[in-house]
């Protein structure tokens, strides 16, 4: 929370992809700019509110982290949106809800979660 930038900068291999992990939303919810690399559903997270860059590319996360310290007033819009996605989109009860909905649909209509 008292970060202004997080970096998620995973690189795939042949037996694993970065999956849904709770670091990018927490980040984006604190209003942390957030850079991520294009490594598995990293991206679809982030989507417009914050900055992916390609995976094992040092020089475009030298960059990205560069221009953010140049101008950080360059990427408040960027930060605000990433606190309503998180927010609106991927807080733990929006989590919970989805998780909720998918084991409904997969239990015969005689069992009810509540």
């Amino acid at each position: 929370n008292a970060s202004d930038v997080v970096v998620v900068p995973s690189v795939s291999t042949a037996k694993w992809k970065e999956q849904y992990g709770r670091v990018v939303p927490e980040a984006m919810a604190c209003g942390n700019l957030v850079i991520t690399s294009s490594a598995g559903s990293l991206p679809e997270l982030v989507e417009e509110c914050g900055i992916v860059i390609e995976e094992d590319n040092v020089d475009q996360l030298a960059q990205a982290l560069e221009n953010y310290v140049v101008a950080p007033f360059e990427y408040k819009e960027v930060r605000s949106k990433a606190i309503k996605r998180a927010t609106h989109q991927l807080s733990i009860m929006k989590q919970a809800d989805c998780y909720s909905a998918r084991l409904q649909a997969l239990l015969p209509e005689t069992i009810h979660l509540k």
